[in-house]
């Protein structure tokens, strides 16, 4: 539990440094008062925990730097707090704060803040008149109680903290005292706005602004987990092809001024659609994280965050898809349309059930629609019973189905609560195969007989 803070440290400034280089250069106090806030820019007491606060400075203040580029920007405030953080800015209609805003933000600084940083600009901001939107995220640091001085304002800052065993947000009739330090030299401008405008399994296209560079060029560098490349062009768009389904790829846009002068990066992330599954086709779910869900496979009911990949059970490599019920369902379904006519697949799989009853079941089909648990159809059932801490094999074919029909490939678990040992019912798939249906199917029930020294009597039955 964290105590009382009964020392107050000495009222220091969040000071943001001009960058090099520049012409001219002049600063702009505003909200210069003497009302307090403890709860922005940083809620000192719980900057152990994300924060994410904005407050509007209106245009009305700001006349003294229209037309000029925004460099520094300090805030003042009291306490030893520290955390990483990320300070962006924007022009927006609004004078007041309900909630959070989302406009499209310009990253103008991050790194590690406390009361005494010195930091520095990366990205000049273009001010052109207009409200002023400054929006500080920061993820876990150093608590400390702290005060910011400004002036009385209504609706003028919101903020937000969420801690492990509390939370809370709410609109502050406060603005902080900040001095803004701008300059009138010329910079390079960082790419704004970066979107995916199109993506397919096979390609993304990326777009992006620039209203402050003219006659720029960008440079545009790509990186996935295989691969990494960059390319150069004069447009305000570009088109990545050939690229793996279900990827993601990290994309960084700089604007180049001049062969000596380019801007700060701007950077976004996006991943390729999922591709047609093929055959055969087989997952042990060993290449996700640890309670990961993989992408493009659909989970349609879920208890909690189960249905997920857990490294608890594994029939082979490290990890399986663990299931968890207590009077509820899980069904989670393969990636996409098997494309193969219905009755033509043949499916293998490794369960395991860790705690049950005789009322918790496991039953593998198929589905016709994967947002409607009603085109469910069971081909293979197991009921709980011991399975001597291994995994099982078990199949099934879809030879019964109608061949014009695409199905989806899925498994349905539902679990009472154990009364024995008063645990919620537990088990896993791995190493899923599915593949074309042989015209040599394997036999069934196969069975020993009597064994004797020397022999052993073996049983099965034929496939029709």
């Amino acid at each position: 539990m964290k105590k009382f803070l009964r020392n107050v440290l000495p009222l220091v400034a969040l000071l943001v440094l001009p960058l090099t280089a520049r012409a001219t250069t002049d600063t702009l106090v505003v909200a210069n008062g003497t009302a307090t806030n403890a709860y922005v820019p940083i809620y000192g007491y719980w900057a152990d925990a994300p924060q994410h606060s904005q407050m509007i400075y209106p245009a009305s203040m700001l006349t003294a730097m229209e037309g000029q580029n925004i460099i520094g920007l300090t805030f003042y405030a009291t306490g030893g707090w520290s955390a990483p953080a990320v300070v962006s800015l924007a022009i927006v209609d609004d004078t007041a704060l309900i909630a959070h805003l989302t406009p499209n933000l310009t990253q103008v600084w991050s790194g590690t803040l406390n009361s005494a940083t010195v930091m520095d600009f990366s990205n000049a901001f273009a001010y052109n008149g207009g409200n002023l939107l400054v929006d500080i995220q920061t993820t876990a640091g150093t608590y400390s109680t702290s005060t910011a001085t400004g002036v009385e304002r209504t609706g003028a800052s919101y903020y937000q903290y969420t801690g492990s065993y509390s939370s809370g947000q709410g609109a502050q009739d406060f603005l902080p005292k900040a001095q803004f330090v701008y300059s009138d030299a010329a910079f390079c401008y960082a790419p704004s706005n970066l979107t995916a405008t199109a993506i397919d399994s096979t390609s993304i296209t990326i777009a992006w602004s620039d209203e402050n560079n003219s006659g720029a060029t960008y440079s545009v560098f790509y990186a996935s987990a295989a691969e990494t490349g960059y390319v150069t062009t004069g447009n305000f768009t570009y088109t990545f092809s050939n690229l793996p389904s279900n990827t993601e790829y990290t994309f960084t846009v700089r604007a180049i001024c001049s062969a000596d002068d380019s801007s700060s990066a701007t950077t976004a992330s996006f991943r390729t659609n999922c591709g047609e599954m093929t055959i055969p086709f087989f997952e042990n779910f060993d290449s996700y994280d640890n309670g990961f869900f993989p992408p493009c496979w659909h989970r349609l009911k879920k208890y909690g965050t189960d249905p997920s990949v857990n490294s608890q059970y594994h029939a082979s490599g490290s990890q399986s898809m663990y299931l968890l019920s207590y009077l509820d369902t899980n069904l989670f379904v393969t990636p996409t349309a098997v494309p193969l006519v219905g009755n033509q697949i043949q499916v293998s799989y490794k369960v395991y059930m860790a705690q049950g009853d005789n009322n918790t079941w496991l039953k593998a089909g198929v589905m016709t629609d994967t947002s409607d648990m009603s085109t469910f159809i069971a081909l293979d059932s197991i009921g709980y019973h011991n399975f001597n801490y291994a995994f099982e094999e078990h199949d099934f074919n879809t030879s019964t189905l109608d061949p014009t029909a695409t199905y989806w490939v899925a498994w349905m678990f539902w679990g009472n609560y154990n009364y024995w040992d008063y645990y919620y019912s537990t088990g896993a798939i791995d190493d899923i195969s599915i593949t074309e249906l042989s015209d040599c199917v394997r036999p069934a029930t196969a069975s020993v007989g009597t064994v004797g020294a020397h022999q052993v009597a073996l049983s099965w039955s034929a496939v029709d």
